[in-house]
């Protein structure tokens, strides 16, 4: 089952949310070390969270 039907749909619930996300994680990150949770939609493919992480630079690890 795919979370959105369209392509708009995708980019407004998903990747136009990633990236604005990831304006925001760097200065919260700088405050005091943060945990962020998010749901399994947002953190795959090309405009998820993962990918854009490591884009910006930073080293994306899975938790033990």
């Amino acid at each position: 089952m795919a979370i959105c039907s369209s392509p708009e749909e995708t980019a407004k619930m998903l990747d136009n949310r990633n990236a604005d996300w990831l304006t925001k994680v760097p200065g919260i990150m700088n405050e005091k070390p943060t945990l962020f949770a998010v749901g399994a939609g947002h953190l795959l493919g090309e405009n998820g969270v993962l990918n854009l992480l490591c884009k910006a630079g930073y080293t994306v690890e899975p938790v033990q």
